[in-house]
């Protein structure tokens, strides 16, 4: 009987071990899983706080008189498999598209990031703001030749087709006639200093020469 028992403990051992080893790599998996999920949105909410530098720059400079300018430096860290690949300035005219934008009914202005999907070759939207400002507002890239090069269009090739939806909101073959404006910078870097200066430029789509006030952008990789 004392034989017996010794080889059954004795068999009880390395199963014990086995199954503490498998509760130990499920646990630390799990405990991986939570740490990289919490570090990728620690990641996201410090781009959210990046571009709501840009959105509090935008508010402030809206107040001013010209001439009047802003500098602010950004950040653009990856955050897991989410890149920020596009830094979008938007004008959406129609009510539907400002629901999150509490006051604008007749329009908004709102900042977005977008990332690029490799698979599919398009883009997606991750994370958009509000932006206070007039509908009125005209923003323009800099005539500072040192300055990346933003485009009228919501992606780098001018296409609609570059983000699911985004042809029900702008029209390739003839932009003006779209419910919205955009400017957009590719970000070729993960940080920029920004300057943006307000001045008078003529109203988008105005056949009457009438005046509205003007934000230019110059986006600059520090360094470069």
């Amino acid at each position: 009987m004392v034989n017996f028992r010794r080889i059954k403990s004795q068999v009880d051992a390395p199963v014990e071990l086995v199954i503490s080893i498998i509760i130990l790599l499920a646990s630390l998996s799990i405990a991986m899983l939570i740490f990289g999920n919490t570090s990728e949105q620690q990641c996201q909410s410090t781009v959210k706080g990046e571009i709501q530098k840009i959105q509090l720059a935008m508010q402030d400079l809206a107040l001013q008189s010209p001439p009047a300018s802003r500098k602010i430096y950004l950040t653009l860290p990856d955050c897991g498999s989410r890149s920020t690949d596009l830094l979008r300035f938007v004008y959406f005219s129609r009510p539907q598209y400002c629901g999150a934008c509490p006051g604008h009914f007749a329009g908004c202005w709102k900042l977005q990031i977008a990332s690029f999907n490799k698979a599919t070759q398009t883009y997606t939207s991750s994370d958009e703001i509000c932006v206070d400002v007039a509908g009125d507002m005209v923003l323009a890239q800099s005539q500072n030749p040192e300055c990346e090069d933003i485009t009228n269009a919501p992606c780098p090739d001018g296409g609609a087709d570059c983000e699911n939806g985004l042809d029900r909101v702008y029209n390739v073959d003839d932009p003006t006639t779209s419910v919205s404006r955009w400017s957009t910078l590719t970000t070729k870097a993960r940080s920029y200093e920004i300057t943006m200066s307000k001045g008078i430029a003529n109203c988008p789509n105005s056949a009457l020469g009438a005046q509205c006030p003007e934000i230019s952008i110059c986006a600059q990789i520090p360094n470069k």
